[in-house]
């Protein structure tokens, strides 16, 4: 049996919260997915106690532990899960959601994967004890809020939020990228634009204006089965030229976007080894 299904957050942290995932797969071998560099920040809850390996370029990490908390990624990522099966229950932060329920400083989980312990100690052992107990995903999550809510009170928000927020709204939802124009708009100095979005989401403004405009052309590409028009995109979503369109494509994911738009791009069906050379190599 293999599953996915979203749920919406309750309306006190649709500000931190995008949605909450339930994924669950039985298998009788491993299956492998390609992560590309969205807008990706989340905790996850191993409901099963299998593990799953997630592989980069920099990073090899066994995930076996209880929860996870998952900082903005960088770089194309491959998760390897557990030949028998998966089964997980997450949190999709908004971009400023992990900051909100931590108040650490995000350039400490920027491009990483930490044991939610090394933050909450016994309290997040003591949630997913509580969430096992539940019979019900409707239960399970309600606990999750519970928890989140006390923690976004500790966590005064405050005018660097809203600045920031108004920042990613425009990133998100524009063609147009220019950090620059976003900084004057706010009449604040570029040292302290990069200052706020290194300690709030953990990268720079210009790597997370890449990173929206990546997904935003991936976005683009998955809509359109016909042959994209290439030197249009290049025009319409800012490229400097197709040379710079190709090498920022591949930094997030790993292929260049003809690849990508590839009808054969699914790697699940390769063994593991020859899939990881494929995406490594």
């Amino acid at each position: 049996m293999n599953f996915f299904n979203t749920y919406r957050p309750c309306e006190e942290l649709e500000d931190i919260v995008e949605f909450y995932w339930r994924s669950r797969s039985y298998l009788k071998r491993s299956l492998i997915q390609e992560m590309y560099t969205p807008t990706f920040q989340a905790m996850t809850f191993n409901l099963s106690g299998q593990y799953e390996d997630i592989v980069s370029e920099g990073m090899s990490l066994r995930m076996d532990k209880n929860c996870y908390l998952i900082g903005q990624p960088l770089s194309k990522r491959v998760s390897i899960s557990n030949p028998s099966g998966i089964d997980i229950l997450g949190v999709k932060f908004t971009p400023l959601g992990l900051y909100r329920i931590t108040g650490i400083d995000m350039r400490h989980v920027s491009d990483e994967i930490i044991d939610a312990s090394d933050v909450w100690h016994r309290k997040i052992d003591l949630l997913y004890e509580e969430i096992l107990d539940k019979e019900s995903i409707a239960e399970r999550i309600n606990a999750i809020e519970h928890f989140l809510k006390r923690k976004k009170a500790r966590q005064s928000s405050s005018e660097k939020i809203y600045l920031l927020s108004s920042s990613i709204r425009q990133m998100e939802a524009k063609r147009s990228y220019d950090v620059s124009r976003l900084r004057q708009d706010h009449f604040i100095t570029k040292k302290t634009f990069e200052r706020y979005f290194l300690n709030y989401i953990g990268v720079t403004p210009k790597q997370y204006a890449n990173i929206c405009r990546f997904n935003n052309v991936c976005m683009y590409l998955d809509r359109i089965s016909k042959q994209p028009d290439w030197q249009d995109i290049v025009v319409e979503f800012g490229y400097h030229d197709q040379s710079h369109f190709i090498r920022e494509f591949k930094r997030y994911s790993g292929k260049t976007p003809v690849e990508y738009h590839s009808p054969s791009r699914n790697v699940s069906a390769s063994p593991p080894e020859a899939s990881l050379q494929q995406l490594f190599g």
